[in-house]
């Protein structure tokens, strides 16, 4: 049946629906060990789709190395218990935002949050504002976004290709800093929480010449 399920599943990015036809096929269990049956928790499942996603493009030759920053603006990015009681839909909902290939798949998210449960709290806001960075600090090849008392940090890979103009303006105009290694640190305006993280999408942004 795994044989049947990769030939009906060979072609280009069914990463994620080969992933849950094994799923289905032999149950999943404890990753790294011996067992391989029962219900797989949320967080091992996602990681196990992610993997596997990875592995099939990299043998259909199109995967480039993932860039996955690492952030830390200090802002409470949860889904209130409140607001969504159900585990389950909280942790789907976290795992699809960690997941986003666009910003309009998270404005899509969002849609969704408010139609089916109501006008978001500024946390829920937050955590759709972070799914926004965490792309786009992605596509700029930033290794890590850090908040030290009122400035955001920006640390980029080596291999990063930023365009060096758009670069110099948000300095200018933040009377920003950056360093030979690439490290680039701003005086943000926004204060603390959801103003926070729109101002660091807004910047991030711009590095990428978009609206």
């Amino acid at each position: 049946r795994r044989l049947e399920a990769l030939k009906e599943f060979s072609e280009l990015g069914s990463g994620f629906r080969l992933a849950m036809k094994d799923l289905e096929i032999r149950g999943a269990g404890h990753l790294l060990g011996e067992r391989q049956h029962g219900v797989l928790e949320a967080v091992g499942y996602d990681y196990f789709v992610h993997l596997l996603d990875q592995a099939i493009k990299r043998l259909k030759g199109e995967a480039r190395e993932e860039v996955r920053p690492e952030i830390n603006l200090k802002v409470d990015i949860r889904i209130p218990e409140a607001y969504l009681p159900q585990m389950n839909v909280r942790l789907n909902l976290y795992k699809r935002l960690s997941s986003v290939e666009d910003l309009e798949e998270v404005g899509r998210l969002e849609e969704e949050i408010r139609d089916r449960f109501g006008p978001p709290p500024p946390t829920v806001l937050s955590l759709l504002e972070y799914g926004k960075i965490k792309h786009l600090a992605g596509r700029l090849s930033v290794k890590a976004i850090d908040r030290v008392d009122s400035r955001v940090v920006l640390k980029f890979l080596p291999s990063a290709q930023v365009d060096i103009g758009r670069v110099s303006r948000v300095l200018n105009r933040y009377r920003g800093s950056m360093t030979p290694q690439g490290v680039l640190s701003l005086p943000l305006r926004g204060g603390p929480g959801l103003g926070l993280l729109r101002e660091t999408s807004g910047v991030l942004k711009e590095f990428l010449g978009i609206g």
